[in-house]
């Protein structure tokens, strides 16, 4: 006997909520198209169950990650489609759903953007070497003819001035050289191996199993 309701009657019940039909689209019969079938919808994770599931089961709650969201409900789903939760309510199903969620959070992150690194043993490493070269010559002379004692000389190498001279003859040269020197390398190695592989089979399942325990009836 049934005590509480599945996720499938919670995904279908919503689904007719919206107007969606297993068997008239648009007022045209289909017949048992599993386009339109509801389990099939849930099974193929589309985005009405999307929504429904976040929604409904997890209260509103999505991973960082949107590729991690729609990999871990999607398996979520298809795992305890037609398991009774273990609450009278969904809103109360959905308060042990988020908390789980939340513990492993930084885990199932971390596990599905590096699972190909960690089965592969996969090492990287990275080094930077930053350099800078400046040189600098600074050429400059002067030469001043003045035959008149109270003649008054004023000569600023910067702007090439000089007052009450006979002649005069200035030269100035300035040489500037810099060479930036960045490099930066990458190696990375790989090594499969069996021990590896089998360390990692059932990983995913694991998380699944304290759902099932926290969240899903178990006396029937």
């Amino acid at each position: 006997m049934k005590v509480f309701p599945t996720l499938l009657d919670g995904i279908r019940s919503e689904l007719i909520n919206q107007g969606k039909n297993e068997f008239y689209v648009e007022g045209e019969y289909v017949g048992n198209n599993k386009d339109y079938r509801f389990i099939q919808k849930a099974m193929r994770y589309d985005e009405d169950v999307d929504q429904i599931v976040t929604d409904m089961f997890f209260a509103g709650y999505r991973f960082p990650s949107i590729e991690v969201d729609k990999f871990f409900k999607k398996a979520f789903v298809n795992r305890f489609l037609t398991r009774q939760i273990g609450r009278q309510t969904f809103e109360s199903f959905a308060s042990q759903v988020v908390f789980q969620s939340l513990i492993c959070e930084q885990e199932v992150e971390a596990i599905f953007h590096n699972f190909t690194s960690a089965l592969a043993n996969e090492n990287k490493t990275e080094s930077t070497n930053t350099g800078e070269n400046i040189s600098e010559n600074i050429n400059q002379g002067r030469d001043i003819d003045s035959t008149l004692p109270q003649d008054q000389i004023n000569l600023d190498l910067s702007d090439f001035h000089m007052d009450y001279a006979d002649s005069n003859s200035i030269s100035k040269s300035k040489t500037d050289s810099r060479s930036n020197n960045n490099q930066k390398s990458t190696t990375s190695a790989t090594n499969y191996n069996a021990e590896t592989f089998k360390s990692l089979q059932g990983l995913w399942d694991n998380y699944f199993k304290e759902y099932d325990r926290r969240c899903f009836l178990h006396v029937w």
